[in-house]
């Protein structure tokens, strides 16, 4: 269950950086 969590904010990270450039679910989720 953690691991997907991990991997769903990685991608959400992903899609966020996608659209604006942002790398804010990694301050979010891994700071």
């Amino acid at each position: 269950m953690d691991n997907q969590v991990v991997k769903g904010a990685a991608d959400l990270d992903h899609v966020v950086q996608n659209c604006i450039g942002w790398d804010i679910t990694n301050t979010v989720y891994y700071n």
